[in-house]
């Protein structure tokens, strides 16, 4: 396979490879701070109902 070939090779595995971890990270990101709202109001509920 010429260098060209690897090259192409490698790209079409690294990209979609690259843009998965990407969306995994963010979608770690987005429940983390969706699950400090969620605790936050649970507290809020708890010092409203003292």
């Amino acid at each position: 396979m010429s260098n060209l070939g690897l090259l192409i090779a490698g790209a079409v595995v690294s990209i979609p490879a690259a843009l998965g971890m990407a969306a995994l990270i963010y979608a770690a990101v987005a429940d983390g701070r969706e699950n400090d709202r969620i605790q936050a109001e649970g507290d809020t509920d708890e010092a409203t109902e003292r």
